[in-house]
């Protein structure tokens, strides 16, 4: 009897182990490179486990190492303009060192993103990790023409509230650099207040699509007699 448990438990483990969702990244998977002077970005990518890897290289010594789901370098899409802005080792925070940043998915529904910024100059340094949240369409823009790139997303504190996620209230967020990392560039994110004329006209040429939403108490707030749409 013992004889055959052991045999099972054996089989098992190597079963087990031997699964897609257990095996390493290896050299073999390599899915993108980049060359920054001394230093190489390596992408490794395996798509039946699932698992993907960031290694960073500075005259072929490993300086940096990250695992997770679906790295690339640059923005998530390439599709984006500003994708060139941040993959060409050029200096975006004004530091005098060439950057890059490196986006990472974490697989789950239009959830996470998250985007590396990496120094490359003399002395290596991850200068910062953006947890993006839902933000898959973030880039990186000089909004000010300073000759710095500041980080622009949205803000997702109010996803489904009242709404489905794509309905949902996802202000701008702009972040910039400043004393060696990103941080809330409110002067950045302030806009006028609407034209009351014009606020009237956008309200009246939507009154249908606005009647519409005011039927859905799950697409509306609603009190009193008043509604107001999720995404007002």
């Amino acid at each position: 009897m013992k004889k055959y448990t052991l045999f099972s438990m054996l089989f098992l483990f190597v079963l087990f182990f031997a699964s897609p969702g257990f095996c390493k990244v290896t050299e073999k998977e390599l899915q993108e490179k980049q060359i920054c002077g001394d230093y190489k970005i390596k992408i490794y990518r395996n798509d039946e486990g699932g698992e993907g890897l960031l290694k960073i290289l500075k005259k072929n010594k490993e300086v940096y190492s990250e695992e997770g789901n679906k790295f690339r370098i640059g923005l998530v899409y390439e599709e984006i303009p500003e994708d060139k802005l941040v993959r060409t080792c050029q200096d975006m925070t004004g530091e005098g060192s060439p950057n890059l940043v490196v986006s990472h998915w974490s697989g789950g529904a239009h959830c996470c993103f998250d985007f590396y910024v990496f120094s490359l100059g003399e002395n290596f340094r991850l200068i910062d990790k953006i947890e993006a949240d839902d933000n898959d369409n973030a880039k990186f823009v000089d909004l000010d023409h300073d000759g710095k790139l500041e980080f622009i997303g949205n803000d997702f504190a109010f996803a489904y509230w009242h709404a489905a996620f794509a309905g949902s209230p996802a202000p701008d967020i702009v972040l910039r650099f400043k004393d060696g990392h990103y941080t809330l560039a409110l002067d950045l994110m302030a806009k006028p207040l609407p034209n009351a004329d014009k606020e009237k006209d956008l309200l009246l040429k939507d009154k249908e699509e606005i009647d519409y939403l005011c039927s859905k108490d799950y697409w509306s707030w609603q009190k009193n007699g008043v509604c107001v749409t999720s995404d007002v």
